[in-house]
């Protein structure tokens, strides 16, 4: 049994070795956050259930609110490793979501702003699909945590929300003593 679980992971990475169309990969990366938009779905519903509304949505938003401090953390991290700093202009450097699957631009503004605009998030349309909005629209609050993360000084607004019904998602990224 142990040869034949060796043949069969064997066969399992050939991506690992072989160039893969980009077609592929994008396939595979909506595959993958599809099944994490579904295992957040099934721990919400699951706390809520549990819970009730109230108490189950203190936890996901807790929960979050943590994952996102971890992600700005990361983001940070790998900018601290190359010398720059957690700035506003420097923070599209950083790794964050797989650009080859999300269908984003971002533009710095003349007054330092970055505003992110999100036409396909394969999260959003998991979601819509299940008419799971209310509750994976609480998942966006990561960004909130993980700009705070990355720079403390920096804040993050939606604008625009695919959850919210809008045809995208606009995001607002700024320092938080320019507002006005």
């Amino acid at each position: 049994m142990i040869g034949y679980f060796k043949i069969l992971n064997k066969a399992r990475c050939l991506y690992l070795s072989d160039n893969i169309q980009v077609s592929e990969a994008k396939s595979q990366i909506i595959q993958m956050a599809k099944r994490c938009a579904m295992l957040y779905q099934s721990f919400s519903r699951v706390l809520v259930k549990e819970l009730g509304e109230a108490e189950g949505t203190v936890l996901i938003d807790k929960a979050i609110a943590d994952y996102g401090t971890q992600c700005g953390l990361k983001c940070k991290s790998y900018l601290d490793d190359l010398g720059l700093a957690n700035s506003i202009e420097n923070f599209p450097k950083a790794p964050d979501l797989p650009k080859i699957a999300w269908c984003m631009e971002g533009v710095l503004s003349e007054d330092n702003e970055l505003h992110v605009e999100i036409s396909y998030c394969p999260l959003a349309e998991y979601w819509m699909s299940q008419e799971f909005s209310e509750l994976g629209r609480r998942y966006c609050f990561v960004d909130q945590s993980k700009i705070t993360a990355y720079n403390p000084d920096l804040e993050c607004v939606h604008l625009m929300n695919m959850l919210d019904g809008q045809n995208k998602c606009h995001l607002l990224i700024r320092r938080k003593d320019s507002i006005k």
